[in-house]
């Protein structure tokens, strides 16, 4: 309401004229304020920015009339009429909208602005260096786009002041400026801001090594040798997939001295800041090269870190195949045949022998095996596992279970003895699945023979009969 009073006492007395000029000295008037921006105005628009000054007149209140200033923001403030989006919009769409706030207090207003002084529509990016460009600048246009634009490499070489209208409005660290997700956020510029680079104080060093970009770098006083690595690219991604950063060695020399940590630790800021004549080196652990075939999962010849032991080796090529084993494994070491028992080296806790450069290993076969006929699903010779310790139970297992004419009740174990003839044992697996008696589940030993018979039997002389032709099929077969 207060508003509204000002106004209706500001429209009573703006010009005090005799009743019977009135009529003719104010549409005289009214015709003359239309008019007055339109001298100034182009033909095509250009829409409002930030530091443009706008001439606002409002017929007969001479009060609310005057040149206001659009702020950084692209927001200007008109008096009584409050503040409103300047930029980006023309002097003809802001009159609009005042003109619509007047309506509410004033009949027929008749207001008109105009753009009496506009603000250069340019930025400057300036360096130490030469390297000076401009640009035309647009709304929303901050710190960020104006050097993305200016391509000056990379920007860590320089500190960064921004100046406006002659005065210092701040300095900038590029590099927070440019993180990720950055601690400083961007600072928007308007027409006519310069922004100066300097070349920032620097300290050289040298980084060698497994990274992208070795040779000598520049970094800024005070940063860490984690940020040294980065300025050189970073350690190559080879180096860590083979190996971890734990086992990823920085050496730095300075001096006489030289100062050893794991890649980790320097992630973590181990090694402290970078002095000037530093030289770093990223260094991936010694390496092996060795060769894994036979009844490996992934054969071939590759590298392994030193220290790598035959067992880790054959782990990181796959593992034995299905049919291999890791108690009989050969080593060919130059003229030197070695056999380990990796299986019973691990089940003793043991790591085992370290591998060399230059060795073939061969896992070789599995022998262990059992062989499972009679009424089951998959009759045959059955390779064992070295994990396995076979019982009875377990061929059962092996050979897919029983059909449905087999029994648990009479599963016969052949086992030849030190003249190679066999001897049967009859055994009652069900007592065994029911009561637990483990006396019905013997463990095995490899090349048993195991046949789970039918219920109604079949006559041991009919097994031994069939047995040789059987096993012979699947010598001849496997």
């Amino acid at each position: 309401m207060g508003l509204k009073r000002s106004l209706l006492r500001g429209r009573r007395s703006p010009v005090n004229l005799p009743g019977r000029y009135t009529r003719f000295v104010r549409p005289l008037l009214s015709l003359l304020v239309v008019a007055m921006p339109c001298f100034g105005r182009s033909q095509v628009e250009t829409a409002i920015a930030p530091g443009d000054r706008l001439l606002v007149t409002t017929a007969g209140f001479q009060q609310y009339s005057g040149e206001f200033l659009v702020m950084l923001d692209g927001k200007v403030t008109l008096g009584p009429y409050g503040s409103f989006k300047a930029s980006g919009k023309t002097a003809k769409q802001l009159e609009g909208e005042v003109i619509l706030v007047a309506r509410k207090y004033i009949r027929d207003p008749l207001v008109t602005i105009g753009v009496s002084e506009q603000k250069a529509r340019v930025v400057y990016v300036l360096s130490s260096r030469g390297t000076d460009s401009g640009f035309e600048w647009t709304p929303g246009m901050g710190v960020r786009a104006a050097l993305n634009r200016a391509s000056l490499g990379p920007l860590d070489d320089y500190s960064a002041r921004l100046f406006r209208d002659g005065a210092l409005v701040a300095t900038l660290d590029l590099r927070e400026l440019f993180r990720a997700t950055p601690e400083v956020p961007d600072i928007p510029m308007a027409p006519g801001d310069i922004l100066w680079l300097a070349d920032a104080a620097s300290v050289f060093t040298m980084v060698e090594g497994n990274v992208q970009r070795p040779g000598p770098i520049r970094v800024r006083p005070g940063d860490s040798v984690s940020d040294a690595i980065s300025r050189a690219g970073g350690v190559n991604e080879s180096s860590l997939v083979a190996f971890t950063p734990e086992e990823v060695v920085v050496n730095i020399q300075r001096g006489h001295k030289t100062i050893s940590h794991s890649l980790r630790a320097v992630m973590q800021g181990a090694g402290g800041s970078v002095e000037e004549g530093d030289r770093i080196v990223v260094e991936r652990p010694a390496q092996v090269r060795a060769t894994l075939g036979g009844r490996v999962a992934v054969p071939g010849t590759r590298a392994f870190r030193a220290g790598t032991s035959i067992a880790e080796a054959i782990e990181q090529s796959g593992g034995p195949g299905p049919e291999g084993t890791l108690r009989e494994v050969l080593v060919f070491r130059g003229s030197t045949v070695l056999r380990f028992d990796l299986y019973a080296l691990a089940k003793g806790g043991q790591k085992g022998p370290a591998l060399e450069d230059g060795d073939f290993v061969s896992v070789p076969v599995n022998e262990r095996a059992v062989y499972v006929f009679g009424f089951v699903e998959r009759p045959g010779k059955k390779h064992l596992a070295d994990t396995l310790e076979p019982r009875l139970a377990d061929a059962l297992d092996l050979g897919g279970g029983l059909q449905p004419r087999g029994t648990l009740r009479r599963a016969v174990v052949l086992r030849s003895n030190e003249k190679g003839e066999f001897k049967e044992t009859i055994y009652n697996l069900d007592v065994f699945l029911k009561d637990g008696d483990l006396s019905q589940n013997p463990a095995l030993m490899p090349g048993d023979v195991v046949f789970f018979d039918q219920t109604r039997g079949t006559s041991l002389a009919d097994i031994l009969r069939v047995l040789p032709g059987l096993l012979l099929a699947e010598r001849v077969f496997d």
